[in-house]
C-alpha cells in the first residue's frame, strides 16, 4: 500500500512540475530577445478602443495571452494583480490578450478577476498572434521593453518576479 501511495505522490509531483513548465513551452519562430514585438491589434472589452503593443511605447509591458477557461492562467491572476500594483507605478502596463471564443465568459473572467489592466481578445481564437509569437500553450508572457523591443519570452509566472526586479528599478 505504501507503495502505491509513493507511486502516485511522485507521479502528482511530475505532473505538477510538467504542468507548470508546460506553459513556458514555445516553438521556435525565430523571434529572439532584443528585437521589435511583433504588432497586433485587437478591441477592447467595451469595444470603444483597439490595444496593440506598440500603444505602450514609453513604458515596460507584459504581454498575457490568457483564456477564461485556462486553469494555469486563472491561477496566476492573483501574481499578475500583485505584481501590477507593485510595480504600475514604476512604468508597467500589462496587456492582456485573450484567445477566448466566448465573448462573454473572457468579459465574465476579468470581471470576476477584477484585472484593471487593458484586455483584448483575438478574433481567431489566437492563431495570428501564436504564430506571430511561436507558442502553443497559455498562459504565455513576453516582457517589453519601453522602446517595444522583447526582454524576454516564454518564462513562467514563477519567474515574473525575479525578471521584474531585474529589469525594472
Amino acid at each position: 500500500m505504501n507503495k502505491i501511495k509513493f507511486k502516485l505522490q511522485t507521479l502528482l509531483i511530475a505532473i505538477a512540475i510538467g504542468f507548470t513548465t508546460f506553459s513556458a513551452f514555445a516553438l521556435d519562430n525565430g523571434m529572439d530577445n532584443k528585437e521589435k514585438a511583433p504588432g497586433f491589434s485587437y478591441p477592447s472589452v467595451d469595444g470603444t478602443k483597439q490595444y496593440s503593443p506598440s500603444d505602450f511605447e514609453g513604458k515596460y509591458l507584459l504581454l498575457d495571452f490568457w483564456a477564461s477557461w485556462c486553469p494555469p492562467c486563472n491561477a496566476a491572476a492573483p501574481e499578475l494583480k500583485r505584481l501590477y500594483s507593485e510595480y504600475n507605478q514604476k512604468g508597467l502596463e500589462i496587456l492582456g490578450v485573450s484567445i477566448d471564443s466566448n465573448e462573454q465568459a473572457w468579459k465574465n473572467k476579468i470581471e470576476e478577476k477584477k484585472l484593471e489592466w487593458a484586455n483584448i481578445m483575438t478574433t481567431d481564437r489566437g492563431k495570428e498572434v501564436s504564430a506571430l509569437y511561436g507558442f502553443n500553450a497559455i498562459p504565455y508572457f513576453v516582457l517589453l521593453d519601453k522602446d517595444g523591443n522583447i526582454i524576454d519570452k516564454g518564462f513562467s509566472i514563477n519567474e515574473l518576479p525575479r525578471l521584474l526586479k531585474e529589469t525594472i528599478k
